[in-house]
Formats: C-alpha cells, sequence, structure tokens
C-alpha cells in the first residue's frame, strides 16, 4: 500500500503562459531605451500664443467699464465682538427641543414595556 501511494506520477509543470502587452509605440521606444525603468516624461515647448485686441462695436456700449468699488488701501477697524452681549438668550428653542426629546423618549418607553402586555395578554 505504502510503495502505490510513493509510485503515483505527478502531472509535468506546465511550460509558462505567453503574456502579450498592448501598449503604444512610443511607450516601447521609451522603456528600451530607459532599460524598462518608469517612463520619464520631455519637456515640450509650447508657442505662447499672441494677444489678441478686439474692438467691441455694439450699439450703446461705450468703452471698458470702470471698477465699482474703489481700493483706498486704508484699512476699517471691524468690531471684535461679533457676538452682542445686548441680546438676552432665547430659552424657547431649547426647551422645545428638551420637551421633543423627553417625549420621543416617553412614546418609545411607553411602546416597550406597556404595549406588549396590552396586546398580548
Amino acid at each position: 500500500m505504502v510503495e502505490e501511494i510513493s509510485e503515483k506520477k505527478q502531472a509535468p509543470i506546465p511550460p509558462p503562459k505567453e503574456i502579450s502587452i498592448r501598449t503604444m509605440e512610443s511607450d516601447i521606444k521609451m522603456m528600451k531605451s530607459g532599460g524598462g525603468e518608469i517612463p520619464t516624461y520631455k519637456p515640450v515647448l509650447v508657442a505662447q500664443q499672441p494677444e489678441v485686441q478686439s474692438e467691441i462695436n455694439i450699439p450703446g456700449y461705450v468703452g471698458p467699464e470702470k471698477s465699482i468699488f474703489k481700493a483706498s488701501g486704508e484699512v476699517i477697524n471691524q468690531p471684535t465682538n461679533l457676538i452682542g452681549n445686548d441680546k438676552k438668550f432665547d430659552w424657547k428653542p431649547l426647551v422645545m427641543i428638551v420637551v421633543a426629546a423627553a417625549a420621543i423618549i416617553g412614546l418609545g418607553l411607553i411602546g416597550y414595556f406597556i404595549l406588549p402586555k396590552l396586546l398580548f395578554k
């Protein structure tokens, strides 16, 4: 029995798969020239486009627009206390939130403890 197990034939190792990668011709050249490293990008100089001066020929157009705001360079002192101390604290929204939370919790407790006893006697 032991001899039969040791005499089992193993399947031969399959040959490696051929892998082909589709790339652009420029990528292949870059890989060959760079030795297979990460490709580096070549700087490209782009010609600057000349500025185009155009005249606006629209009826009623007077000329270039003038700025609405004038920058005087002067710093205006802003009040540092943005929250006014003269206002009294309004308790109404806080009380309403607390009452609503208490009502929700109360309804939840009633639904959990009392309703099952009434429904499933």
